[in-house]
């Protein structure tokens, strides 16, 4: 039972889980993460399984917030089922082995990654959960668990609860899984909030594989960020606010998938091509999408059997007036390039990803979503109608501005600045600043970019930042259509402790799924510095008292 529970509190329930009915085994364990393993090793003495008893209603419900015992009996064992009575729960776990050693040390592989100056990752381990001979290879089977331990130091002052993503990506750059933890300390279990700088804290993750999750490569990276701003932190000595902490190769399932176990959006159930079903789609596109912006479909196939030939799936729109059919998609494996479908197993059920872009010269209407299925040769084999979408956009404006500040920034020859309405020249800590940008697209992005406004003080650091999608996440620049203008409006807050002086803003684009900066490629400016090769311009003139 997790927590501090009274040794006298009556135990007569537990004599009915016992076979044949007499007093069953049972531990008092306290949620305390150096004596944990310890007990937990005691408890599980010449016994392979172990049930964990939850109280609902008592003093101690709540207890294991961190859920360190589920961690430890997932890692050397399996979840079984739960048995619910009124007042408490008990789970049950089917241990890989009578008597593991709980407290055996986790080697973790030593980091010294810093995280906005606030938290610094200090070590990792990761593994298979259930399979003791593999707890240190970075790997998992599909419908199954990743064990995952991170250690932690507070090094800031933040006065914001920090809560960290482990995030699990496959090579096309779908999200395939996630876990969000608070991130708490040993025995108080407080936010980080609330720690001294210098304190040490874990936190244990049991990250799911979702079922048909094909076998792969994938990669694993964390974020952290604020548990009510939810704005995530920099890496200070690296671009984003993503770290790739390790690849992980997901293995075939140990146990087959079956089509009741999962959630579809749209049941389909057809056999496109002989052999192959079509089982349906978890994700679609939704009713309506904006031009320009990045759509994705997540699709369950089954083979009765491994098919002759390699085939790939892709996305194409067609209005409904009946004019020539687009392709919003580039060709890929059913199941992703590293598990072409000549490999797959019979029975074996699979997920592939398509990542669709909807060009911004489409025309907006009502459009017919197909999906097309080809040969390794790219020959095409089938065509099959999915459902309507409508596309939307937005009006369009070849006009140019009026700015306050005129520049001419252009950004990787694809976006340029052409000004700014800077609002007020001065600000107090505290106060919010009022910025509006002015852009034209010089050509059409293949990826969408995003716009920062940085409030730099007279020592360098940042006292204010705001970043969004232009327009608030109305204007993404994949749906920019070359020679229009578009404002941007930005309110970013000052920092409070901001110290008197002369500021200045920078102002630039970056990819959020690397932080990469676009470089300044050609540029004229006369009252703010943007110079080729820059990666921001920058803008004198404000002043905090």
């Amino acid at each position: 039972a997790a927590g501090d529970i009274n040794q006298n509190f009556t135990t007569d329930f537990l004599v009915d889980l016992a076979e044949p009915p007499a007093p069953a085994a049972h531990y008092w364990v306290v949620d305390d993460e150096t004596t944990l393993p310890a007990d937990l090793t005691a408890a599980a003495a010449a016994h392979n399984i172990m049930r964990v008893v939850t109280w609902k209603t008592s003093k101690h419900t709540g207890a294991d917030p961190k859920e360190v015992i589920p961690y430890y009996l997932e890692k050397y064992g399996r979840y079984d089922h739960t048995d619910s009575f009124e007042y408490f729960d008990i789970d049950t776990y089917q241990l890989e082995t009578p008597t593991p050693d709980f407290d055996a040390a986790e080697t973790l592989q030593p980091l010294a990654v810093d995280f906005g100056g606030q938290l610094q990752l200090t070590g990792f381990a990761l593994g298979n959960a259930g399979d003791v001979a593999q707890v240190t290879e970075p790997q998992a089977n599909s419908n199954d668990l990743l064990w995952l331990r991170l250690a932690w130091q507070k090094v800031g002052d933040q006065p914001e609860d920090l809560k960290v993503s482990a995030l699990l990506y496959a090579d096309n750059g779908q999200l395939v899984s996630q876990v969000d933890k608070l991130l708490l300390n040993n025995i108080l279990q407080v936010g980080s909030a609330a720690w001294e700088p210098g304190t040490a804290a874990d936190t244990y993750i049991l990250l799911p594989i979702p079922p048909a999750t094909p076998p792969g490569r994938y990669s694993l990276e964390l974020a952290v960020y604020g548990a009510e701003s939810l704005t995530r932190l920099p890496i200070t000595a690296a671009a984003g606010d993503r770290l790739p902490l390790s690849p992980v190769t997901i293995l075939p399932a140990r146990q087959p998938v079956e089509p009741a176990e999962l959630t579809l959006a749209l049941p389909v159930g057809q056999e496109p091509l002989p052999g192959l079903t079509l089982v349906g789609f978890e994700t679609l596109p939704g009713e309506s999408v904006s031009a320009g912006s990045e759509v994705w479909a997540s699709l369950l196939w089954q083979a009765a059997a491994p098919l002759a030939d390699d085939v790939t799936m892709s996305l194409l729109v067609e209005p409904v007036e009946g004019q020539e059919a687009t392709p919003i998609s580039e060709p890929v494996g059913l199941a992703g390039s590293g598990y072409p479908t000549s490999q797959w197993q019979p029975g074996e059920m699979l997920r592939g990803w398509l990542k669709a872009r909807i060009s911004p010269t489409l025309e907006p209407g009502l459009y017919v979503l197909k999906l097309r299925l080809a040969a390794a040769t790219d020959d095409e084999l089938i065509i099959l109608p999915i459902g309507e979408f409508q596309i939307e956009g937005w009006p369009r404006n070849f006009e140019p501005p009026a700015p306050q500040v005129e520049m001419d920034a252009v950004f990787n020859e694809q976006a340029r600045l052409v000004g700014l309405d800077a609002g007020a020249a001065q600000v107090a800590p505290g106060d919010t600043l009022t910025t509006r940008l002015y852009w034209q697209a010089e050509a059409e992005f293949e990826q969408s970019y995003t716009a920062f406004v940085q409030v730099i003080g007279p020592d360098g650091r940042l006292y204010g930042q705001m970043d969004h999608i232009p327009g608030g996440g109305a204007f993404p620049t994949t749906g920019w259509l070359s020679g229009e203008y578009l404002t941007d409006e930005y309110a970013i807050p000052i920092a409070a402790d901001a110290p008197p002086g002369d500021y200045q803003l920078a102002i630039g684009l970056y990819d959020s799924s690397t932080g990469q900066r676009l470089p300044l490629s050609r540029s004229t400016c006369q009252t703010v510095s943007c110079n080729e090769g820059d990666d921001a311009v920058r803008l004198p003139g404000l002043t905090v008292k």
